[in-house]
């Protein structure tokens, strides 16, 4: 009798991690933190400020003043930025 073929079982797939963005420009950059600051007409600067990881990717000069949108996730440590693009800034007319 052939011995029947084991049934392989569905590997379950890693939940894709879903975070949030945030655009705006570097107001400082530290070794483990980032400040970003959005400005938005009619209302007050919004300042937020994000863990560093050694396995944050950075994509593009991370620089003061450079405008930058960054994938955040929340947790109870703070917020922890996934990924940051650094954005060309437009040239001026």
């Amino acid at each position: 009798m052939p011995a029947e073929p084991q049934q392989e079982q569905p590997q379950e797939e890693p939940e894709p991690v879903s975070y949030e963005f945030f655009s705006g420009t570097v107001a400082e950059i530290q070794q483990s933190r980032l400040t970003v600051v959005r400005t938005v007409p009619g209302k007050p600067p919004e300042k937020h400020t994000f863990i560093l990881k050694p396995d944050t990717r950075v994509e593009g000069k991370l620089r003061t003043r450079s405008r930058v949108t960054v994938g955040y996730i929340s947790t109870e440590e703070g917020d922890i930025a996934l990924r940051v693009v650094v954005r060309q800034n437009l040239p001026r007319r």
